[in-house]
């Protein structure tokens, strides 16, 4: 499914949210390690399965420490919406789209 099919939206996924989440991930990564989000590449195309959304999810979570602004923690809300929704689906996955 697209970002469209599942959300009934019309956006172009690789602006929704990215920008939140890039300098959300560059904040956590200066102070911890996360196991699956350090993991995602900058200049390319990251995919999580539904099998990964266990660990994830509270790598996702952790992140609410670094918010700063409202937007940042709507934008963090609306990922870990979509991870939960990727975790009962095995044809779904969550994907970070690099520059």
């Amino acid at each position: 499914l697209t970002y469209a099919q599942l959300t009934g939206e019309d956006e172009d996924p690789q602006d929704f949210v990215g920008a939140s989440i890039t300098v959300l991930l560059h904040r956590a990564l200066g102070d911890r390690w996360l196991t699956h989000l350090g993991l995602i590449f900058d200049w390319g195309t990251t995919f999580f399965n539904m099998m990964q959304m266990t660990d994830v999810i509270p790598e996702l979570e952790v992140l609410r420490e670094y918010v700063e602004a409202p937007n940042e923690l709507d934008d963090l809300q609306e990922v870990i919406r979509l991870a939960r929704e990727v975790r009962g689906h095995p044809e779904l996955f969550l994907v970070f789209y690099g520059d």
